[in-house]
């Protein structure tokens, strides 16, 4: 039986947002995780969030119950805001301090990016624009969209790349959370072309020892 993994993203939002450069005239599939970036991307383009676990999926949708009742707290809420867990995840290990602090500092930034002024009324109008798949995002038929947000499923799924970009029309834009060398793979080297511009946009809020996000398109052939 599959768990919870996430209940609030790992990432920083401006990094995604700013780096996909989203409009409202973009229909994006993205990894849903927690749900955070999938309503970061709805406060102004139309989303499929995908997830291979249905749980994960789950979690989200109730966070769209929680977002549609007005519940900021309820919305915001995990397991981190506990100020009791915090301080007992942090009497563990060095190494475990290091990353529970990494992750209050994310969530920290995470709350504030949703408690920007009007930020959660904008998404909240937009839910219906918002649709969820359990599902292989490497799997997946990716013609309609015009740009996809990948998280960190490289690292796991480095097999099926020249597939899924071989099926994405041309111009079709990528983000990436952790991709130091997917342009460099074969099979995919001829199919993509990074966008320096965007990911050293991205990379203004999120590069470092953790993720260092790339941004590409599929290449026009000729």
């Amino acid at each position: 039986m599959q768990k919870l993994r996430f209940q609030a993203t790992n990432e920083n939002l401006d990094a995604i947002t700013l780096g996909m450069d989203i409009s409202e005239e973009d229909i994006v599939l993205a990894i849903c995780g927690s749900g955070d970036q999938p309503f970061a991307i709805a406060e102004k383009a139309t989303v499929i969030a995908v997830d291979i676990n249905p749980v994960q999926i789950q979690y989200a949708k109730h966070r769209v119950q929680m977002l549609e009742e007005g519940d900021v707290k309820g919305f915001l809420k995990t397991d981190l805001t506990s100020l009791k867990n915090m301080l007992k995840l942090l009497s563990f290990d060095y190494m475990t301090s290091l990353k529970t602090k990494r992750n209050l500092v994310t969530l920290i930034n995470r709350n504030r990016y949703f408690k920007q002024p009007g930020r959660l009324d904008r998404i909240a109008r937009n839910l219906e624009k918002v649709t969820y798949v359990i599902g292989n995002i490497f799997e997946l038929d990716i013609t309609g969209f015009s740009k996809v947000y990948l998280s960190h499923t490289l690292l796991n799924n480095r097999t099926g790349l020249a597939h899924l970009f071989s099926l994405a029309p041309e111009g079709t834009l990528f983000y990436a959370t952790e991709a130091r060398d997917v342009c460099y793979q074969r099979g995919v080297e001829n199919l993509i072309i990074q966008n320096d511009k965007l990911t050293f946009e991205a990379r203004k809020y999120e590069s470092g020892r953790y993720f260092c996000p790339k941004v590409f398109h599929k290449q026009t052939l000729n």
